[in-house]
This record gives structure tokens, C-alpha cells and sequence, in this order.
């Protein structure tokens, strides 16, 4: 007995014991295939394995030339991809270069807001509307690009210039 069919033997043999027939169904015994005995096969005739052979040499022949074409293609390939990395290398640095630009001009847009609020402050404390009135004007020129901080602040100090033209305006009483 197989020892992989062990198992198949033991319950065999236990439901024999037990006295319950079994038929074994379920249990692949025999994993071997039964030949078919009843009709020979002849051996290949020269002809057969020479024509097998110029279909595997032919076979052989069409994938070597298909692997010498994709390594053409993938020759050409890693060539465009050292060309495109070259130029996003390029690329890369005249947008690092780029950004640091556009970082430098906001830093000045917002130090120049920041210089024409604290001139507007000291405008209204003062009381020097005129003067005031060309610090609004000239913020209102670079509002949209400034911070939001420095906008919220532009805005609390035009209602204040506003209140202040508003007082100076009004006849004295």
C-alpha cells in the first residue's frame, strides 16, 4: 500500500472492522493513469523529428530576432529616459530658480505692505489725512498681492482712516 493512501487504509480498514462497507469512493487510490495497451505507439520517423526540428529551430530563430528587436526598443527607450531625466533635471532648476524668485519678490511686496500699514498707523495717529491717504492709495496697488494677515490688518486701519476723515470733515461743534 502507498503510504500516502495511509490514511485510506486505516478508515478501510476500520469501517471493515466495524463492519460497514465501504467502496473506497473518495480515496484516489491509484493516481497512475492505465495505459491504453491495446494500441502501440510507433516511434517518430526521421522525417517526423526532422521537421520538429526546423520548427524548433525556426521557433528559435523568430524569438531571437523578436529579443534583438525589443533590445533595440529598450535600447532607444533608456535613451529617452536619460534625455527626459536630463531635461526635468533642467527643468527642476529653472523652477527651484523660479520659486525662489517669486519668493524673494513676495518677501519684499510684503515688507513694503508692512512698511506702508505701519506709515498709514502712524498717518492717522498723527492726523496727517493727506499724507495717510497716499499710504491707502499706494496699498490699494499691491492689496491682492500681500498677505492675508496684512490685508485683515489694512482693513482695520482703512475703517480707522475712514472714522478719522469722518471726525476731521465734521464742523466743530
Amino acid at each position: 500500500m502507498n503510504t500516502r493512501h495511509g490514511l485510506c487504509g486505516v478508515v478501510l480498514s476500520a469501517s471493515v472492522f466495524a463492519g460497514v462497507a465501504v467502496t473506497g469512493v473518495g480515496c484516489d487510490r491509484d493516481t497512475l493513469p492505465k495505459a491504453n495497451t491495446n494500441k502501440p505507439v510507433p516511434p517518430p520517423t526521421a522525417e517526423d523529428v526532422a521537421a520538429r526540428a526546423k520548427e524548433a529551430e525556426a521557433k528559435a530563430r523568430a524569438a531571437a530576432g523578436v529579443a534583438v528587436d525589443k533590445t533595440k526598443e529598450a535600447g532607444a527607450n533608456a535613451a529617452d529616459a536619460v534625455a527626459k531625466a536630463a531635461n526635468d533635471a533642467k527643468a527642476s532648476d529653472a523652477a527651484q530658480s523660479a520659486k525662489a524668485t517669486a519668493d524673494d519678490v513676495m518677501a519684499k511686496v510684503k515688507a513694503d505692505g508692512a512698511s506702508l500699514l505701519d506709515k498709514l498707523d502712524a498717518a492717522i495717529k498723527s492726523n496727517k489725512l493727506d499724507e495717510g491717504q497716499t499710504y491707502v492709495d499706494a496699498f490699494d496697488k499691491i492689496k491682492d498681492k500681500v498677505p492675508a494677515e496684512l490685508q485683515a490688518k489694512y482693513d482695520a486701519l482703512k475703517t480707522q482712516f475712514a472714522a478719522a476723515k469722518a471726525k476731521a470733515a465734521e464742523p466743530n461743534k
